[in-house]
């Protein structure tokens, strides 16, 4: 059974034992719970079999009211036969590739290449249409290499991961940038950050609700700390051309500021 969906072009894709119109509505039922129900039902199978399986719905859930349609326009009747083609040359072709006769299992491969293909119609694939995003097939869409994507197995690997790469965690944040024309921080609800910066000719700081700040930078053009809500802010700068802090509502602010050329300009405002 192919349902499809003619806004998006959403195909769903089922395997039947029969046409008859109870095992039809079964499936119906399954998709209209999962994806919504549409108000007006066509089949190519003719007016009186689609009454059936509205007729047969009814039972099944009274709630759901649906009409059946007029026979379609010839123009939709040739896109409905051809993209029925196409999931019939792609059932055909994963079978070959996949050396098997299950064509009840390649229908859920067929029905995912199917609406993750784009379409010129819509110009967009059916599953965006309908999700409004690109399908995902977990790490395997993600930028990750697939050595590394075979030696992850459980999520403290992921996490472990994550750590290693990003030096990142809920407690501590850090940086450490060399040789940068620009290096700008905007943290919120940080418990410690931690910004160690070199020849940066700037470097901007905006950080709310942090436990503890620390600011190392030496051989910066400028420097500006932006700090509200933090319980203790240190500040190390060396030879830098100007150095602007503007701290509200801290416990305790330490500025150590060495050959400070332009300006230094420290707000403790409670």
């Amino acid at each position: 059974m192919v349902y499809q969906d003619h806004l998006t072009k959403f195909v769903v894709l089922r395997p039947l034992t029969s046409k008859r119109a109870c095992e039809v509505a079964v499936q119906l039922m399954d998709i209209f719970a999962l994806l919504g129900a549409p108000v007006i039902l066509q089949s190519d199978n003719g007016s009186e079999f689609t009454a059936a399986i509205i007729t047969e719905l009814r039972d099944l859930w009274p709630e759901l009211k649906l009409v059946h349609g007029k026979p379609r326009h010839p123009q939709s009747q040739g896109s409905v036969e051809r993209s029925n083609g196409d999931i019939k040359d792609m059932l055909i072709a994963w079978m070959a590739d996949n050396s098997t006769t299950r064509w009840s299992v390649g229908l859920r491969f067929v029905q995912f290449m199917k609406n993750r293909s784009y379409s010129a119609a819509i110009k967009r694939s059916p599953y965006q249409a309908l999700f409004g995003c690109q399908p995902s097939l977990g790490l395997s869409s993600t930028s990750l290499p697939k050595e590394l994507i075979d030696e992850l197995h459980t999520e403290d690997d992921l996490r472990d991961f994550s750590l290693r790469n990003s030096g990142n965690s809920d407690a501590e944040m850090a940086a450490d940038v060399h040789h940068a024309d620009a290096v700008v921080a905007d943290v919120h609800r940080a418990d410690v950050v931690v910004a160690d910066v070199y020849r940066a000719d700037a470097m901007v700081a905006d950080v709310h609700h942090a436990d503890v700040v620390v600011a190392d930078v030496h051989h910066a053009d400028v420097v500006v700390a932006d700090v509200h809500h933090a319980d203790v802010v240190v500040a190390d700068v060396h030879r830098a051309d100007a150095v602007v802090a503007d701290v509200h509502h801290a416990d305790v602010v330490v500025a150590d500021v060495h050959r400070a050329a332009d300006v230094h300009s420290a707000g403790d405002a409670r």
